[in-house]
C-alpha cells in the first residue's frame, strides 16, 4: 500500500511532477479510438484548458459539473477542474431527467 501526505497540492498539480518524470510514456489509450496521449501531451492539454477556466470567475472547492463520455479528453478537463482548485463533479451522460436535476440541485456555486 502507498500513502503519502501531500500539503498545498491539487490532484492537478500532482499531474505535472508524474509528467515531468516520463513525458513520453502513454498514459492514456481510448480503446475505442485507439488514440494514445502521453503525459507529456496530457499535461499541456490540463495546462490549457486549466488556464482557460482560470479566466473565468472558478472559485476554489466550487463544485463544476463535468457531463462528457469516457474518452481522453474527460481526463484533461477533469484534472484541469483539480488544477484550479475547483471540485469536479461527474454526471452520468445516461441518467435519467429527474436524477439530473437532483444532481444540478447538489451542485451549487459556492458564496
Amino acid at each position: 500500500m502507498c500513502t503519502a501526505v501531500v500539503e498545498n497540492e491539487t490532484l492537478g498539480t500532482l499531474h505535472d511532477d508524474v509528467a515531468g518524470a516520463d513525458p513520453q510514456r502513454a498514459a492514456i489509450i481510448d480503446g475505442t479510438t485507439g488514440e494514445t496521449l502521453t503525459y507529456g501531451d496530457l499535461a499541456e492539454s490540463v495546462a490549457r484548458v486549466a488556464g482557460a477556466l482560470d479566466a473565468t470567475s472558478l472559485s476554489p472547492g466550487e463544485r463544476v459539473p463535468l457531463c462528457y463520455p469516457n474518452r481522453p479528453r474527460f481526463v484533461v478537463l477533469f484534472l484541469a477542474i483539480c488544477r484550479t482548485g475547483a471540485v469536479p463533479v461527474p454526471v452520468n451522460l445516461h441518467s435519467t431527467a429527474g436524477k439530473s436535476a437532483i444532481s444540478s440541485r447538489t451542485v451549487t456555486r459556492r458564496s
